[in-house]
């Protein structure tokens, strides 16, 4: 496995290459994304309803808090994988809720089919302080007098749908690999979970690394989603182009 160092991005930052990674397209796509000496107000991801920028997108370097404008992208842009825009994905019914307790992220998943509420903790500390806050989040989503909803959720509006009782859901805390102490990567588990859940129905991620988080980055920039994936990949080459032609001639 090979170590490539991203001089580009401003600080030298190394990634983990993998056998099928495209690696000239994404670290060229990465140095774009991330490079420090290229407008942080510049829009890098359009969606219908979301913008997101450089400087946003700059909170996946690791060690940084990833920004919630990233992981409402994400959301958005799985959702639309389902055909219309919702904060679940229609075929399993299920709801995705970000839980923010003293400085940390965890997920909610509340699967309707199978009436559970599945938290997925990335700090789980043991001790009743911890799952109290565990069981105060939780309990602050399911005694809400009305489900999430959109406004054009056929689903929730139709006066004949089930409503099942939130409260009534089987309570589920498994076991998932634990981020490194000050890694401030609760938020990255997060975005990994939802992913992995809608491709492969399974919450089994593997330990968050450099890579994860540029993954992500060129993800969000370069899915069809994005009304400026055209424009970005142009301005990949061009600013290789750049770069290529500063460089000094081999000897």
């Amino acid at each position: 496995m090979a170590t490539f160092p991203l001089q580009a991005l401003g600080n030298i930052m190394t990634f983990l290459s993998t056998p099928d990674m495209n690696i000239v397209g994404l670290h060229l796509a990465a140095a774009f994304v991330f490079n420090k000496s290229l407008d942080p107000k510049e829009e890098v991801v359009h969606t219908s309803n979301y913008q997101v920028t450089r400087s946003m997108l700059r909170s996946l370097e690791p060690g940084q808090m990833v920004r919630e404008e990233v992981l409402i992208l994400l959301a958005n842009m799985l959702s639309k994988d389902s055909g219309e825009e919702h904060w679940f994905l229609l075929a399993t019914i299920t709801i995705y809720f970000p839980l923010w307790t003293e400085g940390h992220w965890m997920l909610l998943v509340i699967d309707l089919n199978r009436e559970e509420l599945i938290c997925l903790d990335s700090d789980r500390k043991t001790g009743p302080r911890y799952a109290r806050r565990r069981r105060r989040a939780i309990k602050n989503v399911v005694s809400c007098p009305d489900y999430p909803r959109d406004s054009s959720d056929d689903w929730f509006d139709d006066p004949e749908a089930a409503r099942p009782e939130m409260s009534d859901f089987k309570p589920k805390l498994p076991a998932v690999p634990q981020q490194d102490f000050g890694s401030n990567d609760s938020e990255m588990f997060m975005a990994q979970w939802m992913i992995m859940y809608h491709l492969w129905g399974t919450y089994n991620v593997e330990k968050i690394i450099p890579y994860s988080r540029m993954r992500l980055a060129i993800d969000l920039v370069l899915r069809v989603q994005n009304d400026l994936a055209d424009e970005v990949s142009e301005g990949v080459v061009s600013y290789w182009r750049k770069f290529a032609g500063d460089l000094p001639p081999s000897p």
